[in-house]
This record gives structure tokens, sequence and C-alpha cells, in this order.
């Protein structure tokens, strides 16, 4: 019983490993296999964060030199391109990225190791690495607004102020054309009273 309850156990921390191993995707290259996905899961929008890249050949790691690939990650239309670092494990580099929106997110490797290039792309989902969830779900008691959706309602009321201003100077127009106006009926007015007490004197 005892060795059976030990063999329940190693078997759910081997399944434990391949659910976080399965957090990342791998690609091929030529003659590289590439492992992508994000350094720390799952990714939360507003939480530091780094992209992950593992090269391998033929079942070993390679060394991968300084400024030899690079990153691009795309979300909604817009792209920035990041420098992959080497670490001090063989094969792994990292790029240093914070995700400030919840959503989904692109990754394409690109560059050339020791001559021979490569280039791999995946898109976060159920069957590759994570897509990045609202750091909301995971507060407690209160949930606060992150970084990006601060910055969303900034905006938005910052376009609510100016539309307001804009109103505000239009109805100032307006009233200083009535006024004015105002001005010349009085004048005008004046004038016709007094060429009428001139002509019955």
């Amino acid at each position: 019983m005892k060795g059976a309850a030990l063999a329940a156990v190693l078997l759910v921390f081997l399944l434990g490993d391949v659910t976080q191993a399965s957090a990342h995707v791998v690609k091929e290259s030529g003659p590289f296999e590439v492992e992508l996905g994000w350094g720390v899961e799952p990714p939360r929008a507003g939480a530091e964060n780094f992209v992950e890249v593992t090269v391998s050949a033929a079942g070993g790691a390679v060394a991968v030199p300084a400024g030899a690939l690079s990153v691009e990650v795309v979300y909604d239309g817009k792209a920035v391109t990041l420098p992959l670092t080497p670490t001090e494990e063989p094969g792994v580099l990292e790029a240093g990225l914070t995700p400030s929106r919840p959503g989904t997110y692109a990754f394409k490797v690109t560059g050339s190791v020791h001559g021979t290039p490569l280039d791999v792309s995946a898109t976060c989902s159920e069957s590759s690495f994570e897509c990045v969830d609202a750091a909301a779900d995971t507060e407690f008691p209160v949930k606060d607004p992150s970084a990006g959706e601060l910055a969303q309602r900034l905006s938005a009321e910052a376009d609510r102020v100016e539309r307001a201003n804009d109103r505000a100077d239009s109805a100032r127009t307006l009233a200083i054309v009535a006024l004015a106006l105002a001005a010349v009926a009085l004048a005008v007015s004046v004038r016709a009273v007094r060429r009428r007490g001139g002509g019955r004197s």
C-alpha cells in the first residue's frame, strides 16, 4: 500500500511538471528546436515578466551568443522588437517585458545562430503558451485597476474635458456675439429715439 501511495504521489508531481512545461510551445527551424513562452506564468497585466526562449539541436542545448536573436512581441496590431539576452544556462535566453494589457500576444523569434538562420513564431492559446490575464482577477480584497486601465481612464477623461472645454468656448463665443448684437441693437434704438425727439422740436 505504501508503495502504491508513493507511486501516486510521484505521478502527481510528474503530471504537474508536464502541465507546467505545456505553458511553453516548441517550434522547429532548420536544425534547431526552439521552446518559447512567458518566463513567469500565468502572466498578469501590469506585472513584470519576460519572454523565455530555449534553443537546442540534436537533443542538446545550443550556446547562443549575445545579439544573435531577437523577439518581436505583437499585441492588437502593435509590435515591439526586443533583444534576447543569453542567461547562465546554455541555450536559454530572455527578454524583459511587462505586458500592460490583458489579451492575446504573439512572439516571433528571428536571427541566426552560428551562421544558420532561425525563424519561429507562435501566438498564445490553450495549446501554446498562456495569454495575459487581467491582474484584477487575482486581487483581494479590493480589485485595483492596472496601470494600463488607469491610462485608458485618464485618456477618456482628458477627451471628455477637452470636449467640455470646446463646448464652453463655443458657448462663450455665442454669448459674446449675442452681447455685441444686443449692444448694436441698443445703439440703434437710442439713435432712433434721439432722431424722433429732435423731429418733434
